[in-house]
């Protein structure tokens, strides 16, 4: 995020947690255009040009990219129905504590446990070792974009097993997008966004 993306950032976490703000906030009535409502107050509390914060707040920026936040359409009065945050129980504690990224990303994204089966059990199917780990391995040497791999079968017969066999036959570090339902792919967005820059990194949809 640039400087005053954060720093909007910050602001929508205190006027939607901090009650004192938030209770400011809501003195307004956002259930007439209520997006405008909230660049415009965003804007005033952070001492900046509306056009600069149109851009910060609209799906097409960086915070609603990455899914840490979305600003939906709503028919409401209320600041809260205009900015709906990745897991409201962890960013509310921001505004007491600083929080670990780890922290703050574990129920979006979690470290893949090691496979519990080897190559050798997959022997039966030889594109694993010919086709896939190969590809794997050249796109993550080549930092190639946009590789997706959907492994397609009945429950229980090893997809998961594979995947981490596969990270663990490429030296990748896997991670999981936790698989709840709600608001699943905002957490997709949001662990995309923050494994963008890493290297060797492989990213796992359970149940996708």
């Amino acid at each position: 995020l640039t400087k005053l993306e954060a720093q909007t950032l910050g602001f929508l976490i205190a006027a939607r947690f901090c009650e004192s703000l938030n209770s400011v906030v809501n003195e307004f009535d956002f259930s007439v255009e209520g997006r405008d409502l909230l660049i415009d107050v965003a804007a005033a509390a952070l001492g900046v040009e509306r056009s600069l914060m149109t851009s910060i707040i609209s799906t097409d920026s960086a915070l609603h990219r990455t899914g840490l936040v979305c600003f939906p359409d709503a028919n409401d009065c209320k600041f809260e129905s205009y900015v709906h945050f990745l897991d409201c129980s962890k960013f509310c504690t921001l505004i007491s504590s600083r929080v670990s990224l780890k922290h703050l990303f574990s129920s979006t994204l979690v470290e893949s446990p090691a496979a519990e089966l080897k190559l050798e059990d997959y022997a039966h199917i030889p594109a694993v070792e010919r086709v896939l780990i190969a590809y794997v391995k050249k796109a993550l040497t080549t930092s190639r974009r946009g590789v997706n791999i959907l492994l397609y079968g009945m429950p229980g017969t090893g997809k998961t097993q594979l995947a981490r066999l596969v990270a663990a036959q490429t030296g990748a570090k896997l991670y999981d997008v936790v698989p709840e339902s709600d608001k699943r792919l905002q957490r997709w967005k949001t662990a995309n966004a923050f494994l963008e820059h890493s290297s060797n990194t492989i990213l796992a949809i359970d149940e996708a």
